[in-house]
């Protein structure tokens, strides 16, 4: 972008002079007064890596221990960036998306000298630095000290009217005169700082020279806009050198090699010479045609000396002065968030209020914490009311214009979406569904916003501030009541802790505390404003006073369209306890959970449930009935009985430890090896300790160490930041109650006087009182045995647990002289050791009897196939000719010619063939805490390897468990050099196994097998099953011999070219006890073998199949899948008629005439085929109900299988478990069809061999009729057989005879083939029979008879007995009876 400087004056103009050079410098300014931190070991303690931030007016930079800038960031506003916020980085810096590893890269570089931009000494690794000292004048502008070799260096770092300034002032401490190279580094990135696009775009950096030199512009271009104006403009950045008060000129000689962005220059100074440097940044948006005076800083704008010169009042004892290392502390985060995290959106400003973002900071990347910027107001308001002298009203009135900003900043945000855990600066919402990982939104946001206003108006009473919270409260507050209502639990007044569509809520009594007290607090404001505007009324008063239309037992009324509570806020109170209160498994105790839901209940506390302390000021637990107390008290005594999570040092969170400080307010004990004040006073001063010298809180630390740490995953940075902010409160709180209940002043003014209460006392004791001489007093050790000071009433509770632990341990498990006592041991010094039975941190509901824990998981090793090397070349020649298994060792020897070496034939095992199986190989890569660069990683790896020589290559690496700790090997159809290079990556001890199994697969084995070794930490699960299946004759020759050698028949009744052929499906998993890491291999050999039913294991959102108990249930099925469907296919290829195959597609129905019809050729083939199937499924069968019954065979030693894995794989297995069974039914389904048919099959046969007779029949008799027509021609012929000729008498004789006997025949056979002719025939034998039975009346019965009558009397069922077959008699019986009815009558 060309730029313009319109109306530019000559450099020797006065004007022009007068912004490039000043009268005096600011060398004689006097150096800040020192801090005190408390004594020097305390100092020292500091001494760590540590960065130092700083601010003004929304402009935020951030320095190293050197001094040198690391970052620096403005708010610009703008469209195109979602952030607002533009910022600079140094070069290594990474972009914001990255957060966790931008994050690391910071830390990592706060003790690199020559990292950053600004003002630098060259080398000074090469010159003995001392370690820098950092120091904060008047608690805000940091100063840095250090010396190298014969200088001493002072960096003192300034912001204001958005210009960042770095005061550089070096002095020789050599006799002699000395050379020291200086340079001005701008090696730095500008980014816009949005942590939710991954898509970063470069900056494309232009740099320009100022004004006649006296500034150096860098623009980037690809920020370019046009402003309301039309104007071109690009955010950039001035930069201006000034040396001892005037402007350095042409920094850079020419703009044409920038790779070093760095501007070096010698400086020769005398002896004890002071050489001053100012380098000045400012971030803004620069237009390409503008006046001269905006692309160059005036010296006017380095004067800092009204900071420096700032008279040093007495809030150096603020706000404890018998406690300077905390006061320090605390002063130091109130300038933290009134410079640093208060960014004022000027571009927003309205009826003179600034909104003002409350944000995480400048090394937060200005990330806006809901519940952080909470804590950061409520400090703000209570630091106001310590604050009651005259002389901070400068810091009084910073307080309150940030106070009131930000509620500004409240009232613009989105209503309707108030609720969201994520906004940007100007409080527009985060979209959750970009890449970065962000808080769920939880119920508590809106109520944290609301308590900001009730709080402030409890602070700031004015009608003033009752007039501004006026203009958008009640809308604010109806948004909310809609929300409530339309989020709230179907039956009760309860709210899920995160507003997701999860299957099982969580409901969290911490989230109840806050909804309570916004509405609370509500209520409590409308009764001020009604008695306020009973006296003077006013139309703003009228306003809040609105929103009694929105709750119950209100005068006015609201459209019943709107929305509107239906229960007061001690309404609510009393259901939420009820809702929280329940039996305690193990005390067999009513009393108060802190998480309810349908898995499970939870009594510890978590570092969130600070709440529920600040519940009690509120009131939350107060007296209404001793039970509510009684509830609240007993689930405070049962924390140190909990297990090891409430051990001390496993802590790495710092919010637990003020957690810690709070319940000591309260007397209660949090860790069972502290008593309440050793524990107080020892988390107190974790949380000091854990300080840099910036004085800020971590919002995590060590848990060992208890030094500071970063966050370790990018979900965690909202609460790291978050608990940077409610630390220092929880401090102030606790010490201001403690100074109180000793009599003394929290905080003073100038001149001593006390100022008044402005917190109530709550359940003090002496045991919290002067939390500020706890530091200074002898602590006793840390651990011991038992803690006298234990209260009376967790020793009565520690003795009804135990007891009850006692009565649920079996009689023939316990001691019988140790039931009952409470002292298991007695010690040399007579102090007696109490054995409790510790509370579970969640107790689950429902029967998980099937989980199996396993609490001494480091005493099992890695399985053998992990941090396994496979063997070379020449190695594995020799392994493989060792083999046992024919699979495995035939194999080299078909390959390799006798005379070859071991090397030669493992290389013509491998050669450069194309597989000619499938093969495919996923990994599982051990579950880590990814960093934003890795997100596009997929969470698991698939290869598919074609070579033989590839494969081998990806299997002979070495396999751990952070790559690969669970693999899938998949080969379909395999040959028996993938079966040889599977054996070779197998460890030693598995061989045999694996050998054994690719030869049961050659073999066709039904096979099962499933094993558990808790000694050997060995889980093994091997299944084999062989079916048949209907493929069409295309027969192809293999280059290398298969695994299993196929069998398969033609069968012409099942369509041209039709095949049954033999397959087989097995898989094999191993893996260790523990059931964390395990090796699947897959094999089949069937005509559709494919590997795309496994594709879909790579998605990263079906990581189910990687549990075991999942996979073995998805494999079986889909072996059960392939088992059914080609069963189906060939039951319908034979219920199609070969010869009559027709295109409709239709399924057949198996009918009684189905197969009649077809050939005995086709029925024979279909009644083989049958048969086979049916043995086939007799083996399946028993393999289905061995598979079933297990995990029943394990006894004692089942895997492990932990509550968390019940939880989250219970679906996943119920779903695969009820599609197995679905397939277990299908196949009994087509085994009882297969019996059906054959049946069928058999009858057609028995139908066919009938028809057979029956044709037989008809041809004889056929036969005889055509005989018949011949006789008179034998006739004839034996008349011409004569031996001479008859006489002429005689012929006419025989012709006369020929002729009648041919009527006769013929008349014969009319009366065999005419209808009506039969039809008389049985009527004569109809009259013929009944005049035989006429006859034969009283005659006696036949013999027949009488035999089915005898046998009918004998064999009459009783009354009893139920009657069976058909007919309701026995069937057996009366085919009996027939057969004797039948041959009598044929007798």
């Amino acid at each position: 972008m060309k730029i313009d400087f319109e109306g530019l004056p000559d450099i020797n103009d006065a004007k022009f002079k007068s912004y490039i050079k000043r009268p005096s410098g600011i060398s004689d300014q006097p150096k800040p007064q020192p801090q005190q931190h408390g004594d020097k070991k305390s100092e020292d303690r500091r001494q760590r890596a540590t960065y130092a931030s700083f601010g003004d007016g929304g402009t935020t930079a951030s320095v190293n221990g050197y001094g040198t800038i690391m970052r620096l960031n403005r708010y610009l506003g703008g469209e195109k960036n979602p952030s607002k916020m533009f910022g600079l980085e140094f070069s290594e810096g990474d972009h914001p998306y990255f957060v966790k590893n931008r994050a690391d890269v910071f830390q990592e570089q706060l003790v690199n000298p020559n990292s950053g931009f600004g003002l630098q000494i060259m080398g000074v690794d090469s010159l003995q630095p001392t370690i820098p000292h950092l120091e904060f004048l008047h608690d805000r502008w940091p100063q840095i000290t250090y010396s190298v070799k014969g200088f001493s260096v002072r960096v003192r770092l300034f912001c204001q009217k958005g210009i960042v300034i770095q005061h550089f002032t070096v002095t020789s401490t050599l006799d002699s005169a000395e050379n020291l190279d200086l340079s001005l580094a701008l090696d730095f990135r500008m980014y816009d700082l949005d942590y939710m696009n991954s898509h970063v775009e470069e900056a494309i950096m232009e740099y320009k020279h100022g004004p006649h030199g006296h500034s150096v512009i860098v623009l980037d271009q690809t920020t370019e806009r046009k402003n309301e104006d039309g104007t071109l403009e690009q955010v950039g950045v001035l930069v201006g050198l000034f040396r001892n008060g005037e402007s350095e000129k042409y920094l850079f000689s020419s703009f044409q090699d920038i790779s070093n962005r760095r501007r070096v220059k010698k400086y020769s100074l005398q002896p004890y010479e002071t050489l001053e440097l100012t380098a000045a940044f400012r971030l803004q948006y620069l237009k390409c045609s503008s006046v001269w005076k905006d692309f160059i800083m005036p010296i006017s704008d380095m004067d800092v000396s009204e900071i420096v010169q700032k008279p040093v009042l007495a809030l150096d004892r603020w706000p404890f002065p018998g406690n300077h290392d905390l006061s320090w502390h605390l002063r130091r985060n109130l300038e933290h968030i009134l410079s640093v995290c208060s960014i004022p959106l000027k571009d927003i400003r309205d009826h003179s209020v600034t909104p003002i973002a409350l944000t995480c900071g400048d090394f937060g990347d200005h990330l806006v914490s809901v519940s952080g910027s909470f804590f950061a107001f409520k400090y703000l308001l209570s630091t106001y009311e310590q604050l009651g002298n005259r002389e901070a009203q400068s810091l009084r009135s910073r307080i309150h214009d940030t106070c009131k900003g930000h509620l500004k900043w409240v009232s613009k945000l989105n209503y309707a979406k108030a609720f969201a855990s994520n906004f940007w600066v100007d409080g527009k919402i985060v979209e959750r569904d970009l890449g970065t990982d962000i808080p769920q939104d939880s119920p508590a946001n809106i109520p944290t916003h609301i308590l900001k206003v009730t709080e402030f108006l409890k602070v700031f009473k004015g009608l003033e501030e009752l007039i501004f919270v006026s203009e958008w409260l009640p809308l604010f507050f109806r948004r909310w009541i809609q929300n409530l209502i339309g989020t709230k639990n179907h039956l009760t007044t309860t709210w899920r802790h995160l507003l997701d569509d999860s299957d099982i809520g969580t409901y969290r009594l911490s989230d109840h505390v806050w909804i309570w007290k916004a509405l609370e607090s509500i209520e409590k404001l409308l009764a001020n404003v009604e008695e306020r505007n009973h006296s003077s009324r006013h139309a703003s008063l009228e306003k809040i006073l609105e929103l009694r239309d929105y709750l119950p037992n209100r005068r006015n009324k609201v459209d019943k369209s709107g929305p509107r509570l239906t229960f007061t806020a001690d309404q609510l109170r009393k259901q939420i306890l009820r809702r929280f209160t329940l039996e305690n498994d193990i005390s067999k105790k009513r009393m108060l959970s802190v998480t309810r839901s349908a898995r499970e209940t939870r009594f510890l506390f978590h570092s969130r449930d600070t709440v529920l302390y600040y519940g009690i000021e509120w009131g939350f637990f107060r007296d209404d009935s001793q039970s509510v107390s009684e509830l609240w008290k007993l689930l405070a005594q049962s924390q140190p009985l909990h297990d090891e999570s409430n051990d001390e040092l496993q802590w790495d969170n710092p919010l637990r430890y003020a957690l810690a400080v709070l319940m000591g307010l309260e007397n209660h004990q949090l860790d069972k090896n502290y008593s309440v004040p050793e524990m107080s006073s020892h988390a107190k001063k974790v949380l000091l300790d854990s300080t840099s010298e910036n004085g800020l809180f971590p919002g995590q630390i060590d848990e060992t160490t208890k030094e500071p740490v970063l966050f370790d995953r990018e979900g965690f940075r909202d609460f790291y930041f978050h608990a940077g902010f409610e630390i220092p409160y929880v401090l102030l709180r606790a010490e201001s109650k403690g100074c109180y209940q000793d009599g003394e002043r929290g905080g003073l003014d100038v001149e001593g006087t006390k100022a008044p209460e402005h917190e109530k006392e709550i359940n003090g004791n002496e045991a919290t009182r002067g939390l500020s001489r706890s530091l200074a007093q002898d602590r006793q050790p840390k651990r011991q045995p038992i803690r006298r000071s234990m209260t009376a009433q967790s020793s009565q509770l520690i003795n009804t647990v135990d007891r009850f632990q006692a009565r649920l341990e079996p009689s023939e498990n316990r001691d019988s002289a140790a039931v009952g006592n409470n002292v298991r041991n007695i010690p040399s010094d007579g102090v007696p050791i109490v054995m409790v039975r510790s509370l579970k941190r969640h107790i689950p509901y429902g029967n998980l009897s099937n989980t199996v824990e396993m609490s001494e998981e480091w005493l099992y090793d890695y399985p053998r196939f992990l941090n396994f090397l496979p063997p070379n070349d020449k190695d594995s020649a020799t392994i493989l000719k060792q083999a046992d298994g024919p699979t495995i060792a035939d194999c080299i020897e078909e390959e390799a010619p006798d005379e070859s070496t071991d090397e030669s034939s493992i290389r013509n095992l491998l050669g450069e063939h194309t597989v000619e199986s499938k093969f495919t190989i996923i990994d599982v890569p051990k579950g880590k805490k990814r960093r934003k660069r890795e997100v596009s990683e997929p969470s698991v790896k698939l290869y598919k390897e074609k070579k033989y020589r590839q494969i081998w290559s990806k299997l002979r690496e070495e396999r751990t468990a952070k790559e690969a700790k669970k693999r899938l090997i998949y080969i379909g159809p395999g040959d028996r050099r993938v079966a040889a290079l599977c054996y070779l990556a197998s460890p030693e001890t598995e061989r045999e196994n694996i050998s054994q199994f690719f030869d049961r697969h050659a073999t066709s084995r039904d096979f099962i097998h499933d094993d558990t070794i808790i000694a050997s930490n060995v889980w093994e699960t091997e299944l084999h099953l062989s079916f048949y299946e209907l493929v069409k004759d295309k027969t192809s020759e293999r280059r290398f011999p298969a695994v299993r050698a196929v069998e398969s028949r033609k069968y012409s009744s099942l369509g041209q070219d039709c095949v049954i052929s033999e397959a087989a499906i097995g898989f094999r998993i191993v893996g260790d006890f523990i059931d964390r890491y395990w090796t699947c291999h897959i094999i089949e050999n069937f005509s559709k073998c494919d590997d795309e039913d496994f594709n879909e294991f790579k998605h990263d959102l079906q990581k189910h199949w990687q549990q075991r108990k999942v996979l073995e249930l998805i494999l079986f099925e889909r072996i059960l899948s392939k088992v059914h469907q080609s069963a189906e296919e060939i039951i319908d290829a034979i219920g199609k008629d070969a010869t009559n195959q027709t295109n409709t597609g239709e399924k057949p129905l198996f009918g009684s005439l189905h197969f009649e019809g077809r050939d005995m050729a086709s029925l024979r083939e279909n009644l083989e085929i049958l048969v086979v199937l049916k043995k086939n499924f007799a083996s399946i069968h028993e393999i289905i109900d061995l598979w079933e019954v297990r995990e029943s065979t394990h006894g004692q030693e089942r895997p492990r299988w932990t509550r968390n894995d019940e939880q989250k794989y219970r679906r996943y297995i119920k779903t695969c478990s009820a599609r197995q069974e679905r397939r277990i039914r299908d196949l009994r389904n087509q085994h009882a069809l297969i019996d059906f048919l054959i049946t069928l099959v058999s009858s057609a046969q028995e139908a066919n061999r009938s028809t057979r007779s029956l044709h037989e029949a008809a041809n004889i008799r056929l036969f005889t009729y055509i005989t018949v027509v011949f006789l008179p021609v034998g006739l004839a012929s034996s008349f011409f057989g004569m031996s001479q000729i008859p006489e002429p008498n005689v012929i006419i004789t025989m012709i006369i005879t020929a002729i009648i006997a041919l009527l006769l025949t013929i008349l014969a056979l009319y009366c065999i083939f005419s209808k009506k002719v039969a039809t008389k025939r049985k009527q004569v034998r109809k009259y013929i029979k009944d005049k035989k039975r006429k006859r034969q009346e009283p005659k006696s019965v036949p013999v027949w008879t009488k035999m089915k009558e005898l046998l009918s009397q004998r064999f009459r069922p009783s009354k009893g007995i139920a009657k069976r077959g058909p007919a309701g008699g026995d069937t057996a019986l009366e085919e009996g009876l027939s057969s004797v009815e039948q041959s009598g009558a044929e007798s």
